[in-house]
């Protein structure tokens, strides 16, 4: 942790993304948000709790019916790993995980990542590099990136690099990817984001750029799912209250009527885009060693 002021100007100008993580840590109302984000200052209960939640149970029921079980045989590319709680999450649920970043900072890189080897006997190996320059042999069943596209300035490009690297049949996950309506939503977000001053890597797209950078990349899409559809997208809201107050709403128990319940999350999803950004999380698959030349 910085202490100085001089070492904090060094840190803001070497790593934007720690120096933002260090001083969002000392703002009262960040703090919180940061916590919920599982970068409050103490990776290995981050990452604890990180693997206990129903946002990642999910996403291990997702990537299952995908046929992407955990296991020791299937590998995973964490892009974007950040502190390493997705890797060290990934890795304890049985996968054989590496993870990319660009930062070494402790509390959003890649040293606060090395710290979670070998706890609770999970390992996994992480390396440093840029996510759109990464030289690395095409072997993984799974390409992980969780709130970590928006970051990139061109997806369709960061897309179509990680796609090379996925296996035929591989799965490519972007979760929790911010999606605006409209160019005056993508300033909004912009002016708005807390760190954006900082880091200067926050990005927002429209639903289509999204879903022309996996097609152009050669990807299908599995699963997509909506800001409402999925605790995944809603934390850290209690997405149970959420349903159980809609409910209370239509006067109907929503979840004996799966059709219904998707409807009406949907309807919700349609009218709070018109208001601001929303996360969406999308799962697509590569169908073929060649999938990546399509356009």
């Amino acid at each position: 942790m910085m202490t100085t002021k001089h070492e904090l100007n060094q840190l803001a100008e070497l790593d934007p993304t720690e120096y933002a993580t260090v001083w969002g840590l000392t703002q009262p109302g960040l703090r919180d948000l940061l916590i919920a984000s599982y970068r409050s200052g103490d990776g290995l209960n981050d990452a604890r709790s990180f693997y206990a939640s129903v946002e990642f149970t999910e996403t291990l029921a997702i990537l299952a019916s995908l046929g992407k079980p955990a296991s020791a045989s299937v590998k995973v590319l964490d892009v974007g790993c950040g502190n390493g709680l997705a890797s060290y999450a990934l890795a304890r649920a049985g996968y054989t995980v590496t993870g990319v970043d660009i930062s070494e900072g402790e509390l959003a890189g890649l040293r606060g990542a090395r710290r979670l080897i070998g706890q609770d006997g999970v390992h996994f190996t992480v390396i440093n590099s840029d996510m759109d320059k990464t030289e690395l042999a095409a072997e993984y069943d799974i390409i992980y990136m969780r709130q970590a596209l928006h970051h990139s300035g061109n997806p369709m490009a960061t897309v179509r690099a990680m796609v090379k690297l996925l296996l035929p049949g591989g799965v490519f996950c972007a979760i929790r990817e911010h999606v605006v309506r409209n160019e005056a939503q993508r300033q909004q977000f912009l002016a708005n984001h807390s760190f954006q001053a900082i880091t200067q890597d926050e990005h927002a797209y429209k639903l289509v750029e999204y879903r022309a950078a996996f097609r152009a990349a050669g990807l299908v899409p599995r699963v997509e799912l909506y800001p409402f559809d999925s605790i995944i997208n809603f934390y850290p809201g209690n997405h149970d209250n959420l349903i159980a107050h809609l409910s209370r709403r239509l006067h109907m128990d929503l979840r004996k009527h799966a059709w219904l319940r998707g409807r009406v999350l949907r309807l919700l999803a349609w009218k709070h885009q018109r208001r601001k950004d929303q996360l969406y999380s999308f799962f697509y698959q590569k169908l073929s060693s060649d999938a990546s030349s399509l356009s």
